[in-house]
């Protein structure tokens, strides 16, 4: 038997990644969170399409969602992405201690420093 919850909230993030609306990055932020794995995915998706704006936002989650291992490993699938466009050391530390065991206790500092990295480019 079809989840009719599931499928709606997969539905509404499929929808929201084909708008791809600047304004829903949050949105796929708490994608991200979700107990079924394919809206996780759709969620990173979600910002992947997003560029620039997403990854800011993966990185802001990554730093207030501490104990997330969804938040960790759907960022880990957006900052891959990201480094094929966008080359740092930073972002390579990051990508490689989001793999390893005891990632929840340094990815948030790194996240903050590649957020800053990211935003002194913007300006």
């Amino acid at each position: 038997m079809v989840n009719k919850k599931k499928l709606i909230r997969w539905e509404a993030v499929k929808t929201l990644v084909e708008i791809s609306d600047p304004h829903s990055g949050s949105l796929f932020l708490l994608a991200i969170k979700d107990e079924d794995p394919g809206i996780r995915w759709l969620g990173a998706e979600g910002l992947i399409s997003l560029g620039k704006s997403g990854v800011l936002t993966i990185l802001e989650g990554l730093i207030s969602n501490i104990d997330s291992l969804y938040v960790r490993k759907g960022a880990h699938h957006v900052l891959k992405e990201f480094s094929k466009k966008y080359s740092s050391p930073r972002l390579k530390k990051l990508i490689s201690t989001l793999i390893k065991a005891d990632s929840k206790f340094y990815s948030p500092m790194a996240a903050l420093i590649l957020l800053r990295e990211l935003r002194e480019k913007q300006t």
